[in-house]
């Protein structure tokens, strides 16, 4: 059951940040309105995602991850990512499971026994926890970039389907979460200054396992990817020939002023029909944008509901744990 400052606490939280993600999705949708109005403004829209594990997934998706000459198979990347992802998750668990779940989170009596205020140790507390919540933002942006990649580009040219990117899109922001909820369980169990130091770095490099697995791949196995996605054809050189040819609309061998003046600088020699982006509806930008914040919230939330109740954020876990195995002895 939830109690009234849990409910006050998320509510006034979730308008605020809400409210700031609108004005920011409404101060870029200006400013990409004024982009796009330049003439100047040639090149097709690109999207960089992150070099890690997951995005290669979209790599592959797309037909730039090679080995050698070769094309990336898909499905290698895709249970590749299923095991790392259940690795991580395996790992957090079993951080979980074996904290005390009768620890209390505010600190009363130091373990070191020649410190006998324990305001040192609740700082550090709240220090890591910060600490913590800001470093998975890092972690959470990628999972914004990665999600809105997947977003606009252009279906056809993906040789998988986009619920299969996504789900295992998801899987980094699962582990993020997780990362945030295990961290500040394992800072809020101990009871003196070094183990919450070590304890909260150690859980943080659970986070990068996929970024080590993918420098696994590119040096030992030879994977080559490209994380520059460009929604259209990239533009190139144009000989002279073909440059007075596309100006020259008619075919006559004379360049007008109304030749001239229709001529796009962004008109391709080919069709990108199939490769240009599709559009993302404001409300996902915006639920996007949430998404970045969100790990700070429940850091933050966690940590202050811990405090103010004295219950550890696992005690959930273990009665729900306990439950199930009651049930499954009958």
């Amino acid at each position: 059951m939830f109690d009234p400052f849990f409910i006050l606490y998320w509510g006034v939280v979730s308008c605020i940040v809400v409210l700031i993600t609108v004005l920011v999705h409404s101060r870029a949708e200006e400013a990409n309105e004024e982009e796009d109005a330049t003439p100047s403004c040639r090149n097709p829209r690109e999207t960089i995602l992150p070099q890690n594990l997951w995005s290669l997934n979209v790599a592959c998706a797309v037909g730039q991850a090679k080995v050698g000459k070769r094309q990336l198979w898909p499905p290698i990347v895709n249970m590749l990512s299923l095991l790392f992802g259940a690795l991580q998750i395996l790992a957090l668990f079993l951080v979980v499971h074996d904290i005390n779940p009768n620890a209390t989170p505010v600190t009363e009596h130091p373990s070191s026994p020649w410190i006998s205020n324990p305001w040192s140790v609740n700082c550090m507390k709240w220090i890591m926890v910060t600490f913590l919540s800001l470093f998975m933002v890092k972690e959470s942006a990628q999972c914004r970039t990665l999600f809105q990649g997947i977003l606009e580009i252009n279906t056809q040219r993906l040789v998988l389907p986009k619920p299969v990117l996504f789900f295992i899109a998801s899987i980094q922001y699962v582990i993020v979460i997780s990362v945030v909820w295990c961290g500040v369980s394992a800072v809020l169990s101990f009871q003196a200054v070094p183990d919450i130091l070590y304890s909260s770095m150690s859980v943080t490099f659970i986070s990068k396992v996929d970024e080590a697995c993918f420098e696994l791949l590119c040096h030992v196995f030879g994977v080559e990817a490209d994380f520059r996605i460009v929604h259209g054809i990239p533009p190139r050189q144009a000989s002279r020939a073909q440059l007075f040819e596309a100006l020259d609309a008619d075919g006559d061998g004379v360049i007008t002023k109304d030749e001239l003046l229709a001529f796009e600088g962004s008109k391709t020699f080919e069709d990108d029909a199939h490769l240009r982006h599709e559009s993302m509806p404001a409300w996902v930008d915006v639920a996007l944008r949430f998404l970045i914040v969100f790990p700070c919230m429940l850091g933050f939330g966690l940590i202050t509901r811990a405090f103010y109740t004295n219950v550890m954020p696992t005690s959930r876990i273990h009665a729900l744990k306990q439950a199930v195995m009651g049930v499954l002895a009958r």
